[in-house]
């Protein structure tokens, strides 16, 4: 019983990262790249009731009302450096990564991973992606964390108890872990 206090802690924490690497990767690998004219589309930002004041939905549909993109975006985070709306308003064309949503009931809802007046790089695809999957993913992602502090509550205990030097090691590294992913979840 004792590998499974030492490795409970660990393998909880890495789980919430797995799942996170796989959202990542669907996302990136479901991503389809469309350039669009600006005089072809209609850009539409309203206050997004997932945050309240602290974030918006950019609605993006085509002048032939056939497709719709959509996804909310936080006010004040990190990846907005990416993100800026006025310069894509000015554009003459514009890039969309997107992808069906499979979910939808419509068939015509696109998600909307990323918007940009020019081509981005591989640098600025991979930010986009990280943040429309904690965007808008968060749920998912958040619940192999919320497993870990219940299942791992003892472990954030101030007189918490280790076996040995390898459970001391292990739950050291657990903790940075799950605090990088926290704040990346935060700012990001």
């Amino acid at each position: 019983m004792s590998w499974y206090k030492i490795y409970r802690f660990p393998l909880l924490v890495i789980i919430s990262w797995v799942i996170f690497f796989l959202f990542l990767f669907l996302n990136l690998k479901n991503a389809t790249v469309i350039s669009l004219a600006r005089k072809d589309i209609h850009i539409q930002k309203k206050s997004s009731g997932t945050y309240g004041k602290f974030s918006f939905t950019l609605n993006i549909s085509d002048v032939q009302k056939k497709n719709d993109y959509s996804r909310s975006f936080k006010n004040f985070c990190l990846s907005n450096l990416f993100f800026n709306l006025e310069k894509i308003e000015k554009a003459d064309s514009i890039y969309l990564a997107i992808s069906a949503d499979q979910f939808s009931v419509i068939k015509q809802n696109k998600r909307l991973y990323y918007i940009t007046d020019h081509r981005p790089n591989t640098l600025e695809k991979i930010a986009q992606i990280i943040s429309y999957t904690i965007n808008n993913q968060t749920l998912y992602l958040a619940i192999p964390l919320v497993l870990t502090f219940v299942f791992c509550a003892d472990e954030f205990k101030k007189d918490y108890g280790y076996i040995n030097n390898l459970h001391k090691k292990l739950s050291n590294t657990s903790y940075v872990l799950i605090g990088i992913f926290i704040l990346l979840i935060t700012i990001y």
